[in-house]
């Protein structure tokens, strides 16, 4: 019977061992794993904020671009208002008043700019909302 205590004893041994093995490797592997979760959060937190940051810039641009074109739109409109009230002002009867008529277009083309960025101002802000 002593020999089988004995015996007993060694497997006991070898077991306790080997299951101290195991949890060293298994510690190993938990705190690998660990550092390789903070590596991809951090990653991830990376690639969130650069997915923001492009998002915000497309927006930014799309403001830009449609306050342009509403802008320009607005330009040409009162271009075209200025040059047919010159139109309207400048009949073959009355050629005399020609220099009155430029004077007054000249006084609308420098408000056609203040209207145009008073355009773009608005629709740049309407976009925000």
């Amino acid at each position: 019977m002593s020999e089988q205590v004995t015996m007993a004893k060694e497997a006991y041994e070898k077991l306790m061992n080997r299951v101290q093995e195991l949890e060293e490797r298994l510690e190993k592997v938990e705190s690998e794993e660990k550092e390789e979760e903070g590596s991809k959060k951090d990653e991830n937190e990376w690639m969130g904020s650069m997915n923001e940051q492009t998002e915000r810039a497309f927006k930014e641009t799309t403001r830009f671009v449609k306050g342009m074109v509403d802008a320009t739109v607005e330009a040409m409109n009162e271009t075209a208002h200025a040059m047919g009230d010159i139109n309207e002002e400048t009949t073959r009867d009355s050629m005399n008043d020609v220099p009155g008529s430029i004077i007054n277009m000249m006084r609308r083309a420098v408000d056609i700019q203040k209207k145009a960025l008073d355009k773009f101002e608005n629709s740049y802000k309407k976009q925000e909302d």
